[in-house]
């Protein structure tokens, strides 16, 4: 389970700062018919998440169009002997990793770390569930701050409140065709939702093309509804397509 990745492509015609980008992880953890309820009138203006990694604010991150970054949670080589020979995926090359060094097999390996923003949560690692998670991207306004938390009526769980309007980008999952109806996010931002239909099958959901220009980049399905805009991946595979590496990893 430590090989899980997120891939982020720009598919933009201009390129991107990618600096203090954020990736949230929703609450609900899982699509459910039980819902929270949020305090404030102007709840239904926000997004709540669970927990946050944040790229480093360091220094530019540029992504040009037809870039990707990917995000391990352990960027290591998983198929080797000491960890699962039987893994899909090599995650050296990986621009950024979330490491929280709970085992000896965990090291610091050559992906720049992320920032843990908001972890309310007493487990060490950033563990997504393979039931299917609800995820958006932003690059926050201001400073975030972890003490800034909100809790939904009748519970005392914390979480942060991100602005619909200014999530980049977000992504439902499921964990079956039958709970793609167990909408969790706000329609303006997914539609539909996405899933391989199981859990542990080496699956992944990736993007569909709409089109590729003369120079060979790829344009990708972004109607904002999961449900048209994924296919599922029987090889999860990392810049597939012939996606670019930018010129800031150093050690691809």
């Amino acid at each position: 389970f430590r090989d899980q990745f997120y891939e982020i492509y720009n598919n933009s015609e201009e390129v991107q700062n990618i600096q203090g980008l954020c990736i949230a992880l929703l609450n609900p953890n899982t699509a459910t018919a039980n819902l929270p309820v949020w305090p404030g009138e102007d709840a239904a203006n926000f997004v709540y998440a669970t927990s946050m990694w944040q790229v480093p604010k360091d220094k530019d991150y540029l992504l040009n169009p037809g870039e990707s970054i990917i995000i391990a949670q352990m960027a290591d080589d998983h198929k080797k002997s000491n960890l699962n020979p039987k893994s899909p995926v090599n995650l050296l090359s990986t621009e950024f990793e979330t490491l929280v060094r709970t085992t000896s097999l965990i090291s610091d390996n050559p992906a720049i770390n992320m920032t843990l923003a908001f972890w309310p949560s007493p487990t060490p690692q950033w563990l997504t569930t393979v039931f299917g998670g609800a995820f958006a991207i932003y690059i926050p306004k201001e400073e975030i701050d972890p003490n800034n938390y909100v809790s939904p009526i009748g519970r005392t769980d914390k979480n942060y409140k991100i602005a619909i309007n200014e999530v980049i980008d977000a992504v439902e999952l499921v964990g079956n065709p039958n709970q793609v109806q167990l909408k969790r996010v706000p329609a303006v931002l997914d539609a539909g939702a996405a899933t391989v239909g199981g859990t542990y099958l080496s699956k992944s959901v990736a993007r569909k093309i709409k089109s590729t220009l003369p120079d060979g980049r790829n344009i990708y399905y972004d109607t904002n509804n999961s449900s048209l805009d994924f296919e599922v991946m029987d090889v999860p595979e990392i810049r597939r397509n012939g996606a670019k590496t930018p010129a800031w990893n150093t050690w691809k």
